[in-house]
């Protein structure tokens, strides 16, 4: 099929594409990492932010393989007509789509000021129990100088703690109540013997909420290893 309509093999790879990255997300064994449209974030929303916005991340993937398949077909088989002016019109449908999305008129919504909080410590310091610095005290520093800049919501890495001791919880709570500030954070926690990595909230009147989600897709290998009893 593809030596008859030579044209149409680029969008055939390009759905294949997408599908491989669909399916690694997927099962045991998915992650969401190395998927191509997590790179094309740049300064210019319009070339394929906001396009995503619209039909998804999946239809950026599509359209950088398409292109790219056209462009080097055409070096490939010397037939520069056709596929360079395909090629160049899917680019430019894309930046009109997001073009036309970015100057559409917004409604006006309540705003929310948020800071992320990355604690800047190493792997092996963080699952150190004598570690010098712990990066709960890592978190709750930064947390305090962007609640102090008036931060409405404070969101923590994954996993900054790797439990929630009740001075841990207090002290938390009673920074949410001074600065009326919410944070979500997330910890450890191992009931049955069995470890759950989980998020939860405290807002701003310094409650912590009894809703606690749990994370469903570990990180195979990273965060649990698939089928322990058959490989270990």
């Amino acid at each position: 099929f593809a030596r008859k309509y030579p044209i149409l093999l680029p969008f055939m790879a390009s759905a294949a594409y997408v599908l491989s990255e669909w399916i690694r997300t997927q099962f045991w064994f998915g992650v969401p990492w190395s998927r191509l449209a997590l790179g094309q974030l740049t300064d210019l929303p319009a070339l394929s932010v906001l396009s995503a916005s619209l039909f998804g991340t999946y239809f950026v993937t599509f359209l950088i393989v398409a292109v790219s398949f056209l462009l080097a077909q055409a070096a490939f088989l010397g037939k520069f007509k056709l596929r360079p002016i395909l090629a160049v019109s899917l680019a430019l449908i894309n930046l009109a789509i997001g073009t036309v999305v970015y100057f559409l008129p917004q409604e006006a919504h309540e705003t929310l000021k948020v800071a992320v909080v990355q604690g800047n410590i190493s792997s092996r310091e963080k699952w150190e129990e004598e570690s010098p610095r712990s990066s709960y005290e890592v978190h709750m520093d930064l947390t305090l100088e962007a609640a102090r800049e008036g931060a409405d919501l404070i969101v923590w890495s994954e996993t900054a703690m790797l439990s929630l001791s009740t001075a841990q919880k207090n002290e938390m709570e009673s920074l949410c109540r001074e600065y009326e500030t919410n944070l979500i954070f997330g910890y450890l926690d191992y009931p049955e013997g069995q470890p759950r990595n989980i998020l939860r909230l405290i807002s701003a009147n310094g409650e912590l909420s009894e809703t606690v989600y749990v994370k469903q897709h570990l990180v195979p290998f990273g965060e649990y290893v698939p089928m322990r009893k058959l490989v270990m």
